[in-house]
């Protein structure tokens, strides 16, 4: 709180925000003049079934504090190729799930206004050759 009225005293053109990862619980919600939550229903914890729930939850606590919201990072990380039967974690095919479940919550819900989806590869192998290890796209709906 203190850090939060500093900064504006300051007169600094901006609002005061942060990506919690501690969401519901942060205790210093109160100072946050946008709230911000990192969560990855699907990846840490729960499943695919879980995101919208999980997103819309999120949203209506935050509109319940009378505040914008941001959810600032969701997702699931894949290894360019990987594929398997089962979906499973790292492949290309789960990380379409989860992303395809982030994109229908967030387009078909009225209250939510933008959502960025970063897609990020890992691609291990060309740390060798000083490439970055990371290849980002990004889509703003």
């Amino acid at each position: 709180k203190a850090l939060s009225n500093r900064y504006k005293e300051l007169n600094v053109n901006g609002l005061v925000s942060w990506a919690s990862n501690r969401k519901t619980n942060d205790k210093c919600l109160e100072a946050a003049e946008v709230v911000s939550f990192n969560s990855y229903p699907g990846w840490y914890g729960g499943s695919v079934n879980d995101i919208p729930s999980t997103i819309l939850g999120e949203a209506e606590f935050v509109a319940q504090l009378g505040k914008p919201f941001i959810k600032s990072e969701i997702g699931a990380g894949a290894i360019p190729g990987w594929q398997d039967p089962m979906n499973g974690f790292w492949t290309e095919n789960y990380q379409s799930l989860v992303l395809g479940a982030v994109t229908k919550t967030v387009v078909s819900n009225s209250t939510i206004t933008v959502q960025i989806i970063i897609k990020t590869y890992y691609t291990l192998g060309l740390r060798q050759s000083n490439i970055s290890d990371r290849c980002v796209t990004m889509a703003i709906l």
